[in-house]
Formats: structure tokens, sequence, C-alpha cells
């Protein structure tokens, strides 16, 4: 079971540190040490690859960077709704309605990140993801954070895809984009105390239990993860605005 942990694990965290490393690539650096390091450090690197410097044109650069961002994030939710799906189908819930709306949001986010036009398409994946959020308003602190960021996210693609708001949006737009990822995360962080609380030291500690209980929410931990880094790549995409989209100063 520890072998199973450790290579499901090491997997994730392979692919994990693509998404840094296509970033480092597409800046001029080195993929394979950024790979590496996405590998060891996932968390540590896809901050540090956002802060290193271009080399080449800056605005081929900028244009390059945009579309990896909205192909990265689309792959990712493509992901997150395949996984679903084989987990709706080996535990029977991939009819039920809450599910199958969800699954239908990753999808419709993949198509359009992929597609990567700066249109109305990403604003109607945002309100569809956020109106199937609302109702985690009513379970608890988790709950409210999961759907004011999901809210937020919508806010953030209005203002980036609607001419008539980006002209005032631009500067809320990039100083805020990465706030749905911290509601997310925090929302999931507050989850998963509140879920450990339930727990004794000596049922986490037993061996038998602990080890498949770990492998089980290691497992289950996997689709949050990679939509906590979908909505981390959609930030980053909403608020690098083409240079012939900004308004102009006069």
């Amino acid at each position: 079971m520890f072998f199973l942990m450790f290579l499901v694990m090491t997997v994730v965290a392979a692919f994990l540190g693509l998404f840094p490393a296509f970033i480092a690539k597409s800046k001029g650096h080195g993929f394979g040490k950024w790979w590496f390091y996405g590998w060891m450090l996932f968390g540590v690197a896809i901050i540090h690859v956002m802060f290193i410097s271009d080399d080449g044109p800056a605005v081929q650069n900028k244009a390059r960077h945009t579309r990896l961002y909205s192909i990265l994030a689309g792959f990712d939710f493509l992901l997150i709704g395949i996984y679903t799906v084989i987990q709706g189908i080996r535990n029977g819930w991939i009819a039920e309605p809450i599910e199958a709306l969800f699954c239908a949001a990753m999808f419709a986010f993949a198509i359009v990140l992929l597609i990567g036009k700066r249109n109305k398409g990403i604003l109607a994946a945002s309100i569809f993801y956020a109106l199937l959020n609302l109702p985690n308003v009513f379970y608890g602190v988790f709950g409210a954070l999961s759907s004011y960021g999901a809210i937020l996210l919508a806010v953030l693609s209005a203002g980036s895809m609607l001419p008539s708001l980006r002209k005032n949006a631009v500067k809320m737009v990039k100083r805020t984009w990465f706030l749905p990822t911290i509601y997310f995360l925090l929302s999931y962080i507050i989850q998963q105390l509140t879920f450990f609380g339930g727990f004794s030291i000596q049922q986490l500690m037993y061996f038998d239990t602990g080890v498949s209980f770990f492998v089980s929410l290691l497992v289950a931990s996997i689709p949050t993860f990679l939509r906590f880094v979908g909505i981390f790549l959609i930030g980053l995409w909403l608020q690098a605005f083409p240079e012939e989209e900004l308004p102009q100063e006069k």
C-alpha cells in the first residue's frame, strides 16, 4: 500500500511539473531543470516561474505566454473532466444531476480554453461554474469561500472579456487575478481541517486504517488540486491582456 501511494504521488507530481516547465520554456529557459524543479517543489516552482526573466521580443513573448496559459488550463480541466467521468462510472454516481453538470462545466472550460479565443465563451463557462458553486454557500465557511471564488472568477472573466467593461476593469483584473485561487485553496484547507477533526490521533496513526485512509484521501484530492492549478492558469490568462485590447491612454 505504501508503494501504491508513492507511485500515485510520483506520477501526479511529475505531471504537475510540466506546468512550470512549459511556462519556463516559453520564456527561453531550460525545460528539463524546470520540470525537475516543478516535480520536486511544484507549489514553489509555479510561483517562481512567473517572475523569471523573458528572453526575446517582449510582444512575441507576451502573445506566446497568453496562449500557453489557456492551453495548459484547457488540458488541466480536460483531465479533471475525464477523471470525474471515470470515477463516476466506477462508483455509480455519474448519472446524478449535480455530478453531470460539474463534468459539463469542466469540459466547457476545457473547450473554450483550448480554443483560446478571448470571447464570451469563457464568460459563459465561468458563470455556469459560479451557479454550480452557489449552493455551497450554505455548507459552512469552506463552502462559502468556494462560492465566492467561483463568483469572483466570473466577475474577472466579465471584466476581461466584455469590451464595455474592459476599459475600467483592466487594473482590477491585473490586481486581483489570483484571488479566486486563494479562495479555493483556503476552502480546501478548511474543509480538510474540518474533516480531520473528526478523527482521533490513534485512528490516524493506526497502520492498516491510516495507510488506506491517506491513499484514499490523496486519490480523492487529485481533481481538487488540478482544479486549483486550472483556476490559477485561468487567472494568468485573464490578466494577460493583448496590447491591442488594452484601452489607450489619452
